[in-house]
């Protein structure tokens, strides 16, 4: 038998089998860094405007109320301790005039710096008898200035806020000293006797001059 016979006798039976590559190991993928996230910038509110100023100012008055609300509404009363002349139409819509006849008044020079008397007219915009009235101001003073009574029995506490100022100039601060300092003058008028409160409101003309 010839060699090459042989062989093929050999290779009778025998089934190669296919060499097999291994596939490459993929790569891990590479990690990336993600871009920072964008925040939009939340715009600023605008700041809130600012409250327009009012004078507030507050007195405890031993008096009854009815006796209180006499000496802000009648008209006799008003004369005796804050004017020289006044008129008083008690219902909405009413005439009110307080007027100063310069340095015969009753007022302090705060009120009247120019101590050659003055006028002031309002219209009452709201009326409720022994509570609370508003008076509206028809030129010279601004706003608005509301009365509120509170009756605690043998007292009475009673409130004046005046409304409508643009600004604390000079004109707001005058005021808010003299309503505190009328409010004062009313305290004396009905918690002292006349001839005591006389004296008193002697002494701050006297100071005030």
């Amino acid at each position: 038998m010839s060699p090459s016979r042989k062989a093929a006798t050999r290779m009778k039976g025998k089934t190669s089998k296919p060499k097999t590559r291994k596939a490459p190991a993929k790569a891990a993928p590479k990690k990336t860094k993600s871009a920072p996230a964008v925040v939009a910038a939340t715009p600023k509110a605008p700041p809130a405007p600012k409250a327009p100023p009012v004078i507030r100012t507050s007195a405890e008055i031993h008096a009854p109320a009815h006796r209180v609300w006499a000496a802000l509404t009648s008209p006799d009363e008003v004369n005796r301790w804050f004017t020289d002349r006044c008129e008083f139409e008690a219902r909405p819509g009413g005439r009110v005039l307080f007027a100063w006849f310069g340095d015969a008044g009753t007022l302090p020079a705060y009120v009247n710096p120019s101590r050659q008397g003055m006028a002031a007219e309002a219209r009452v915009e709201a009326w409720e008898p022994r509570r609370t009235f508003s008076i509206r101001p028809t030129a010279r003073w601004p706003g608005l200035v509301t009365y509120r009574i509170e009756d605690l029995g043998e007292r009475t506490r009673v409130e004046v806020v005046h409304e409508g100022w643009p600004t604390k100039d000079d004109w707001f601060k005058a005021h808010e000293k003299g309503w505190t300092e009328a409010l004062d003058l009313l305290k004396h008028y009905l918690e002292k006797p006349e001839a005591e409160f006389d004296a008193y409101l002697a002494k701050v003309e006297a100071r005030s001059a």
